[in-house]
């Protein structure tokens, strides 16, 4: 049975929506990052599945492509920013 999330602060539930995700099941292979670290298109292809509204990330590869297929990769202080998350 699924528990209720607390209402503390919008970090906690953006985090708890985040957890309580379904799983992705990408439909295609993505190559955008070969040569340097191939498990970051694993990555790329679970947002794009997904079609999520940003990818947050600390990996400077993932970082340095600053957006694929109209989603925006962030830092995580980019993000916090953003969307005024205090």
């Amino acid at each position: 049975m699924e528990q209720p999330v607390p209402a503390c602060s919008r970090q906690s539930r953006t985090a708890a929506c985040v957890l309580a995700s379904a799983p992705v099941h990408p439909q295609q292979r993505i190559t955008a990052l070969t040569g340097i670290d191939e498990a970051d298109n694993r990555i790329l292809e679970a947002a794009e599945a997904f079609r999520a509204d940003c990818l947050v990330t600390g990996d400077r590869h993932l970082l340095n492509l600053e957006k694929y297929h109209g989603i925006p990769i962030l830092t995580p202080r980019q993000f916090l920013t953003r969307f005024k998350v205090e």
